[in-house]
């Protein structure tokens, strides 16, 4: 039990520190290159070690879905909320672009409860 609790605290303490050094080159790099380019590259490096991630996973079966117009839908609507962050961290100094990020959970349990009459537990 103690390993499971220090994997997680430790992929959660990498995973915050990439996300944040992540952030950081986007706001360098948007002088330089469009928003689309920042998030094809990120899509470049991140689609294909995520395939193998699942491949591992679950074999081949971990890439085939049977659902793929909910997949494209879902590939929509992350990319709108990825190019509406980038956005937001390139107009914005970059503790208030990841300050609103990080009240994510609070505004999702308010919303959920205003939009569809939910109880978070």
């Amino acid at each position: 039990m103690k390993r499971v609790v220090f994997l997680g605290g430790a992929f959660t303490l990498v995973g915050s520190f990439l996300f944040s050094i992540q952030d950081a080159l986007v706001k360098w790099l948007s002088a330089d290159f469009s928003l689309l380019q920042l998030l094809l590259i990120r899509s470049v490096v991140m689609v294909p070690v995520f395939a193998l991630i699942c491949f591992g996973r679950w074999g081949a079966a971990g890439l085939v879905t049977k659902k793929p117009g909910a997949h494209l839908l879902r590939a929509l609507f992350n990319l709108t909320a990825f190019l509406s962050y980038y956005y937001a961290i390139t107009r914005m100094p970059l503790v208030d672009a990841i300050s609103i990020a990080s009240a994510y959970p609070i505004i999702l349990a308010i919303l959920s409860g205003m939009i569809l009459s939910e109880a978070p537990n």
